[in-house]
């Protein structure tokens, strides 16, 4: 992620940070908290960033959705939403 910020930083905006088939249809809620914590911390700085599951998150589980609502949840957090 570091390096696609320094090499498209302001040139284009990055759209994703997250794993969404790993982290948030598989990982635990503390995953998906530091996946969403690391992902904005390097992506976001300078503006140009949209924070989303990379891909899609398709699972129809308790676990995707738990996790979703964790994700949304550590973004409302960080940014004060």
């Amino acid at each position: 992620m570091a390096e696609a910020k320094r090499k498209l930083g302001g040139k284009v905006c990055l759209w994703g940070g997250v794993s969404g088939h790993i982290t948030v249809e598989q990982g635990t809620a503390e995953e998906v908290r530091q996946a969403v914590r690391e992902a904005t911390r390097v992506l976001a700085p300078g503006g140009g960033f949209i924070l989303s599951p990379v891909d899609n998150v398709r699972e129809h589980t308790d676990t995707a959705r738990a996790n979703t609502a964790v994700f949304l949840d550590e973004w409302r957090r960080l940014t004060g939403q």
